[in-house]
């Protein structure tokens, strides 16, 4: 779908961690993907607990700001557009995330190599290194994509410093 930035669409706090709040969105056409709003895009302000903010279950409005489909990623915002226009898929990824481009050419069906360096709630951030190069990235593996069997806590797979292969 052609979406643009400043399209409200229907959502459900699927959790909610220190990173933002992971949405199940529902399109017009009754198409369904997950998505992050970060703290930075809930509301304008600081934000001292994010719990404060949002409930799993709860029912929220958000917009898509990108979608990256070679990594499987979709940004969400709760807030009011700000003069950034129709920002539409594939014109590039908001400057609060970081510079994964090295990343680019690397296949989304590859293993890469990683050390988890914080496990939140929702999941956990890992470092992974680039297959040929000596580029580094970190992301979020959510809870689901941890282990194969349901997980009530991170902490009984994961612990800080542990190799992983993602």
């Amino acid at each position: 779908a052609d979406l643009a930035a400043s399209e409200w669409h229907k959502g459900v706090v699927l959790s909610v961690g220190r990173l933002g709040i992971f949405v199940d969105v529902t399109l017009e056409d009754g198409t369904r993907a997950s998505g992050l709003v970060h703290v930075t895009n809930i509301r304008d302000g600081f934000i001292r607990d994010i719990r404060d903010e949002a409930k799993v279950g709860q029912d929220v409005q958000v917009r898509v700001v990108s979608v990256d489909l070679k990594r499987c990623l979709m940004r969400l915002s709760m807030k009011e557009e700000k003069g950034v226009g129709a920002q539409r898929f594939g014109s590039g990824v908001p400057l609060l995330w970081p510079d994964v481009s090295p990343f680019e050419g690397v296949p989304c069906d590859s293993w890469l190599t990683g050390e988890v360096i914080d496990t939140i709630d929702c999941g956990a951030f890992v470092r992974v290194a680039h297959p040929e190069t000596d580029a580094e990235a970190i992301g979020l593996l959510p809870i689901g994509g941890i282990a194969e069997r349901n997980l009530t806590s991170v902490a009984e797979e994961l612990k800080v410093g542990q190799a992983v292969i993602v």
